[in-house]
């Protein structure tokens, strides 16, 4: 039996199943949800296949079957539809029982974060996967600073966020903790917390923020048309 393919399913059954309470309703929302989740996949799981090729990290055969496509175990590819999925079940949650309002973000301390990243991107690019991880914090900031600072100047955001790192951190504690993912030395600086490599949090930040903010992008043109 598949590791790997135990805690997919450990991710998203209770989403799944709780998918159809009545208060939340969040089946409705599947179509929305897996269009938002297939847009950010296609960019992160070719992100994945290259960083795999060139041996950022790689998988433990012991804990994966042993099909892949495109040097991908299938269970990291369900990686990329289960986590998001269930991460905007979350989402749904946290705006059925918390009412959403704004928060006091200076747009400049985002550009600031943003810049930072950047140049923490393009001083680090001798270490592949700390490279790529800030770059992809800078490049989601500039396009939510530029395109959803409203989405993301929101209580609500954050708290999924805060929240999403809980079930992020048990997930990834087990697959780096086997391991059944494992890092290059020299594609990472080395911190972890725990067994999860710094650079983790920074690649999880920046998914989860495109899912959430191209979700709620087609939720709006939806509600639109």
């Amino acid at each position: 039996m598949s590791v790997y393919l135990l805690v997919n399913f450990g991710i998203i059954i209770v989403p799944l199943l709780l998918s159809f309470e009545r208060r939340v309703f969040y089946y409705k929302k599947w179509p929305t949800a897996f269009r938002a989740i297939g847009f950010v996949a296609i960019l992160y799981l070719l992100w994945d296949v290259w960083a795999t090729s060139v041996g950022h990290w790689w998988f433990n055969p012991r804990y994966v079957l042993s099909f892949k496509f495109f040097f991908l175990p299938i269970e990291e590819i369900l990686f990329f539809v289960t986590a998001p999925f269930s991460c905007l079940f979350i989402y749904e949650v946290v705006g059925f029982f918390h009412p959403d309002s704004q928060v006091r973000i200076n747009p400049k301390m985002l550009w600031i974060v943003c810049f930072v990243a950047l140049i923490a991107g393009l001083m680090t690019l001798s270490k592949g996967y700390t490279a790529l991880s800030f770059l992809s914090l800078a490049f989601f900031l500039f396009v939510a600073v530029k395109y959803g600072y409203a989405f993301i100047a929101t209580k609500n955001f954050w708290i999924y966020i805060a929240i999403c790192y809980v079930p992020f951190s048990i997930v990834n504690g087990i697959l780096t903790g086997l391991p059944v993912v494992q890092y290059s030395s020299s594609a990472i600086l080395g911190f972890r917390v725990g067994t999860i490599p710094i650079e983790d949090f920074i690649y999880n930040f920046s998914l989860l923020g495109f899912v959430a903010i191209v979700y709620q992008h087609l939720r709006s043109q939806k509600s639109k048309s």
